[in-house]
This record gives structure tokens, sequence and C-alpha cells, in this order.
């Protein structure tokens, strides 16, 4: 289980399938299947997040700090 660290500006967390999306500028920087992930850390101001991401993180008891 992978503990999620985001402290880049302007990043945008989202969710395509079963899989979170990590976007900068429109571009994917990096997928991350959910069933591997344990938290999920914004660490830094101007980060945004995706209400289905929120939704399936909950479901899925993923903790987000």
């Amino acid at each position: 289980m992978k503990n999620i660290i985001i402290n880049d500006y302007g990043l945008f967390l989202g969710l395509r399938s079963s899989l979170l999306v990590i976007k900068k500028d429109g571009k994917v920087i990096n997928e991350i299947a959910l069933n591997r992930i344990k938290t999920i850390q914004v660490l830094s101001r101007g980060v945004s997040l995706s209400s289905d991401l929120i939704l399936a993180c909950a479901n899925r008891g993923i903790k987000i700090f």
C-alpha cells in the first residue's frame, strides 16, 4: 500500500475507471490504481480534487489529508 504525497502547485487529482490520475496543465503525470493506495496527502496549495475521486476514496477507505 502506498502513501501518495502531493506537494506541487497546480496539480489536478481525478479518477479514471479505478485509477487515480494526476495531471498538470492538462497532461497526465501519473496514474495509480486505487487498490494500491492507503492515503493521499495534499501538502501544497492550489491542488484540485474531483468529487468522483473523493467518493471513490471514501468507498475504499482511502484517507485524504
